[in-house]
């Protein structure tokens, strides 16, 4: 559905000059789900800063996974040089939500996870 595409777009695409991205096509994305969710529990509630955000992202329309890998040095930079006059564009509608300072306060492991019945796409992201 498009309320994902824009979650991942939110999180991902002006970070695009730095990440490790890999995009794949598959008709089943589970096993990558699970190997990701994997990762994420085995850190959750460990105590330290992050220093990756990871995201997981399939649309089931297009059977196109998306996995990509943010450092947090990106992410605070990136949070920095948010321009503060921008009041209704994107990125300042979601630091109004999400600060990198939330991000810091969450501690490792899953922050979030959504799958949408209809169409069935898929949205994981983690900190490392």
């Amino acid at each position: 559905m498009r309320s994902v595409r824009l979650l991942a777009g939110l999180l991902l695409l002006p970070l695009l000059g730095c990440l490790r991205v890999e995009v794949a096509r598959m008709s089943d994305p589970g096993p990558a789900f699970a190997q990701a969710r994997r990762e994420a529990l085995r850190l959750q509630g460990r105590p330290g800063p992050p220093h990756e955000l990871g995201a997981l992202v399939w649309s089931a329309e297009e059977k196109r996974l998306v996995r990509a890998r943010v450092p947090m040095w990106l992410v605070r930079k990136f949070d920095r040089e948010r321009d503060p006059g921008d009041e209704g564009g994107v990125s300042a509608r979601l630091a109004r939500r999400l600060s990198v300072r939330d991000l810091d306060r969450a501690g490792l492991g899953v922050l979030f996870e959504l799958e949408e019945a209809e169409p069935g796409e898929r949205v994981l992201v983690w900190l490392r």
